[in-house]
C-alpha cells in the first residue's frame, strides 16, 4: 500500500481521498445501523464491532478473481479493506483500552517522530529501523493501546524507495564504468568505490 500512495494508484491526492473518504463510510454506516437496532440494550456497547473489515477474507476473495478485475479496482479495493481495518483499531485503541498509560504512549509516539524524520533525513540503515521498531512495539504494547497501531506506524516510516534518484544512479554507475574501463586491472578500490556508489 505505501508504494501504491508513493508511486502506484494512489500517488494522486483525489484517489488516496476518495479512499478513506469511502473508508470511512465503510466504519461509520454500520456502526449506525448497529446503534439503531440496540440503542436501548446492554449491548450497545458493542457498536464497534461491525466496524471492521476482515480484511484476510477479502484478499482472499480477490486472489481468486484477480485475473478478472481491473488492477486500479484491485489496488483500490484491497487499501480499502486496509484503511477500514486500521480505522477500526484506532477506535478500538481509543474506546475499549481500558487503562492507557500516557508515558509509554508518548514515548512510542517520540519514535514513531523520530523514525518519520529519519525516513526524511535519508536513513537507510536497516538496523536502525529494526531496533528502534520493536522499541516503538514494546513502548506500544505496555501503554495498552493494540500494538496493530505501531506496526502501521513502522511500516509507513520504513523507507520505500532508493536514497538516490534512478537518473542520478545511472549516471553515477556510468561514470565509474568508464573510469574502469580506463584501467587494465579492476583493483580493490575501484570495486568498492563502484559499491558505495550504488548504494
Amino acid at each position: 500500500m505505501k508504494r501504491e500512495a508513493l508511486a502506484g494508484e494512489l500517488a494522486s491526492a483525489d484517489n488516496r481521498r476518495m479512499l478513506i473518504l469511502c473508508a470511512m463510510g465503510g466504519m461509520v454506516v454500520p456502526a449506525l445501523i448497529y446503534l439503531f437496532f440496540n440503542s436501548s440494550l446492554d449491548s450497545q456497547i458493542g457498536w464497534a464491532i461491525p466496524m471492521a473489515t476482515d480484511t484476510a477474507f477479502a484478499l482472499g476473495i480477490l486472489t481468486l478473481v484477480r485475473k478478472h478485475i481491473p488492477i486500479n479496482l484491485l489496488t483500490f479495493i484491497v487499501g480499502l479493506a486496509i484503511v477500514d481495518d486500521v480505522g477500526a483499531i484506532m477506535v478500538i485503541a481509543i474506546f475499549y483500552t481500558e487503562q492507557i498509560s500516557i508515558i509509554y504512549l508518548s514515548v512510542s509516539f517520540a519514535l514513531i517522530l523520530m523514525l518519520i524524520l529519519a525516513n526524511y533525513a535519508g536513513v537507510r540503515q536497516p538496523l536502525f529501523y529494526i531496533i528502534a521498531g520493536i522499541a516503538t512495539w514494546w513502548t506500544m504494547l505496555q501503554s495498552g493501546v493494540h500494538t496493530t497501531v505501531a506496526g502501521v506506524a513502522i511500516a509507513l516510516t520504513v523507507p520505500a524507495s532508493p536514497k538516490l534518484e534512478t537518473e542520478q544512479l545511472l549516471g553515477n554507475a556510468k561514470s565509474l564504468i568508464s573510469s574502469m574501463q580506463k584501467i587494465p586491472i579492476i583493483s580493490m578500490f575501484w570495486l568498492a568505490k563502484l559499491i558505495m556508489k550504488m548504494w
